[in-house]
């Protein structure tokens, strides 16, 4: 998508279904993975991918969750404290905005607890609301800052 000559929304559209048509449902904007649903079940979550996208760079295979996610891994191994947005439209949730007359209203916070060694020690979900994210004021770095653990 980066090499996209005139980043605009009609050629941004017809990469995605060049791509699409093609079955590669990843692409790259930067270090953010745009993914589109195939509607179909594709060979593409096997241990070997998870193999082939270990410990390798963004942008030296073809974009994948994989490469995000173990990318995101080394560098919580490494720096400390990683976050990864997932986001994703849905026709389940959603309301009439001044922006937007199909806005999703919910959302789920996932935060995944690992120890020093990078093993997985504990998770929790939390449900919000959209709308409450508004009330999040500069400055305020956690969701409990922002009335979303309520």
């Amino acid at each position: 998508m980066i090499s996209l000559g005139d980043l605009h929304e009609a050629g941004i559209m017809r990469n995605l279904l060049i791509r699409y048509k093609e079955h590669l449902i990843y692409t790259y904007t930067g270090s953010i993975l745009v993914a589109v649903n195939p509607y179909q079940i594709l060979p593409i979550y096997t241990a070997e991918q998870i193999q082939l996208y270990r410990s390798r760079k963004i942008g030296e295979l073809p974009p994948h969750i994989f490469a995000i996610s173990d990318n995101a891994y080394a560098n919580m191994k490494r720096y400390g404290d990683q976050c990864v947005i997932i986001r994703y439209d849905s026709a389940f949730g959603n309301a009439k905005t001044i922006r937007n007359d199909n806005s999703s209203r919910f959302g789920k916070y996932i935060d995944i607890h690992f120890n020093k060694q990078g093993i997985i020690e504990g998770a929790k979900i939390e449900q919000y609301l959209l709308e409450k994210v508004s009330h999040c004021q500069p400055g305020q770095l956690s969701w409990g800052d922002c009335g979303l653990n309520k």
